[in-house]
């Protein structure tokens, strides 16, 4: 039987082998292959059309050895298995887990499972596990996890040795419904099962639950099934070292994207994937039962430690052998160090001395510049302030006259007095943004982060710049989608106000302004805003961010030559970078990026 079936996966493989297109995915058939091909075949079939430019392929093992040494010779890409299973492979192989399955039992999706101990309802004798000592066990494979391996790590806990405590153990080869019938029948006094296969076999007619006793039963939040031991993962999803990992993540998006009412999902008889669980406790039950990769787990022979560490026993004869060559070397050379020494210690003394002066130089000088730091912070604070105020006095004075004039007041004053306004406020504006600018150059500027939708805060720009935009017929384009940054957003609307100011001011009559977003990679999103006005000198790119940088033929244009360069360092200091391109004549783009919590 084992012939024909190794014969039917070398016809199966063999031409497989040959496209390159062709992934394949090593499946643990502990139902036997026909049987667990139907299954999971749709799965692959899935991921074929999920991922089209490759076709995915289960290839069924029944016996694990077998599945061990195909994953040794490279035969397939990927791998599902049963989490015993998946850790030998870890170990040996570098196989890493994807995904883990969310089974679907009795109408639930669970991520863990365990084992159940039972006898017959009946049978007095045994009421414990330590009741079991002398009498026949049976559970479904030696290599099985839910159906032995995890029973046998719960009897070591309690301080049982099955192999060596039980009158027998007894194997069904390889199907748990079996296990269930022989205590039934008598042919064995007690039995384990993978957790859920109790209830299912009920649920069918197959057995009668209150026939069977439960030993060493435990409950657990949120798992309804009958229980006797620890819970560990479901069955993990995993890739090989040799498999490309962006082929692993195309992967893990589509099986995670798969509705639960897949008809692949329906087939294999689970709700769906999820993030890969951890599996080191699994590792500690193999470490436990000394199997697979552990088979020899803290044991140490003569033989294993010559073979290791050899080296460190030739490297001491070796040491031994030259020792007594050296010694004579070492009464020569120790007075020469010490002479040495001597000249090292006093260089050190002088150098520490020098050390120390300059130290003290460097501290005076840094506490000059943190006084004329603070001294300059505190002027502009308080320049500010008292700038302000009377500026404040003088646009609500000359917007009063301008609202109040009659024919009593000349066009000529009129003009005069507009003019004082316009000035007054340029001059409001620009005291305003060296304030700005010297709270973020000195530290002061607090940022308050959250979630920032950017279409909406672009949005919210373009309605606050229309009449600007309006008055030059300008036609403003924003392609944003539903952008989010984890960022400041007072602090992106006032880069975005005077950006957008900028391509608004600086363009032709009947022009356009473009704002995109888009993500750059997943952790930066990048906003840039394009105009269509006369385009930036190549000579005057690398100085575009510095303060009261006016370039020429714009003096008529409204600024204070401070606005880019506050973008440039409220940028810095949410932690992104800002940029500019531009040719004569042609199309100014401006460009910033922040941090991305998320892109829909």
């Amino acid at each position: 039987m084992r012939i024909v079936i190794l014969f039917s996966l070398i016809v199966l493989i063999s031409p497989l082998s040959v496209l390159a297109d062709t992934i394949h995915i090593g499946l643990r058939a502990h139902s036997g292959a026909e049987k667990d091909m139907e299954k999971w075949q749709p799965t692959a079939d899935y991921l074929s059309q999920k991922i089209p430019e490759h076709r995915f392929v289960m290839i069924p093992f029944e016996d694990i050895n077998e599945l061990s040494r195909a994953a040794g010779r490279n035969m397939f890409e990927f791998v599902l298995t049963n989490p015993s299973s998946y850790v030998d492979l870890e170990k040996k192989y570098g196989a890493s887990r994807v995904l883990t399955l969310q089974n679907l039992r009795q109408g639930g999706a669970y991520t863990q499972f365990g084992s159940v101990i039972f006898t017959r309802q009946d049978n007095n004798e045994i009421n414990h596990l330590n009741d079991i000592k002398g009498k026949r066990f049976m559970a479904v494979s030696e290599r099985a996890f839910g159906g032995w391996r995890v029973a046998w790590k719960e009897f070591l806990d309690n301080d049982i040795d099955p192999y060596a405590d039980f009158e027998q153990v007894l194997f069904s080869g390889g199907i748990q419904e079996q296990v269930v019938h022989a205590v039934l029948k008598e042919q064995a006094d007690a039995g384990t099962v993978r957790t859920d296969m109790l209830e299912s076999m009920a649920a069918s007619g197959e057995i009668d639950l209150n026939k069977l006793k439960i030993l060493n039963r435990k409950n657990v939040d949120n798992f309804p099934f009958l229980l006797s031991t620890q819970l560990y993962p479901e069955w993990p999803f995993a890739k090989f070292p040799h498999t490309s990992s962006e082929l692993a993540q195309k992967i893990a998006i589509a099986l995670l994207s798969m509705p639960n009412q897949h008809p692949a999902a329906t087939k294999g008889n689970y709700y769906g994937w999820t993030v890969p669980l951890d599996y080191q406790p699994v590792h500690g039950l193999l470490q436990s039962l000394k199997v697979d990769a552990y088979s020899n787990y803290g044991e140490i022979n003569l033989n294993q430690l010559l073979s290791q560490y050899w080296y460190i026993v030739l490297t001491g004869f070796l040491t031994l052998l030259i020792s007594w060559m050296v010694t004579a070397n070492i009464l020569r050379t120790n007075r020469k160090l010490y002479i040495t020494q001597q000249a090292l210690s006093k260089s050190k003394q002088e150098l520490e001395l020098r050390v120390k002066e300059r130290t003290l130089e460097l501290e005076n000088a840094l506490g000059l510049a943190e006084e004329a730091s603070t001294a300059k912070t505190h002027f502009l604070s308080r320049m500010s302030h008292e700038l302000r105020t009377p500026m404040n006095a003088i646009l609500g004075f000359s917007e009063l006259i301008l609202s109040n004039a009659d024919e009593s007041l000349s066009e000529e004053n009129q003009d005069n007095i507009t003019e004082i306004f316009h000035a007054g406020k340029h001059l409001l504006a620009l005291i305003n943004e060296v304030l700005e600018l010297s709270q973020i150059e000195s530290g002061r500027l607090k940022l308050k982060n959250s979630e920032v939708n950017l279409q909406q805060l672009v949005e919210e720009c373009i309605q606050a710049l229309r009449p600007l935009s309006s008055a030059k017929n300008l036609h403003v384009i924003s392609n944003t989608n539903s952008c989010v940054a984890f960022t400041d957003a007072t602090r992106v609307k006032q880069i975005l106000i005077n950006l957008l100011s900028n391509a608004i001011k600086y363009n032709h009559n009947d022009g356009s302004v473009n704002i995109e977003c888009r993500k750059e990679d997943t952790n930066w999103i990048r906003i840039s805003i394009s105009n269509t006005g006369a385009g930036i000198a190549a000579a005057d790119l690398d100085s575009i961010f510095e303060p009261f940088k006016r370039l020429k033929g714009n003096e008529g244009v409204e600024g204070t030559g401070i606005g880019l360069t506050v973008c440039k360092q409220l940028v810095e200091v949410l932690g992104g970078s800002i940029g500019v391109q531009s040719t004569n004549n042609g199309t100014t783009q401006f460009w910033f990026r922040l941090k991305t919590l998320l892109v829909i």
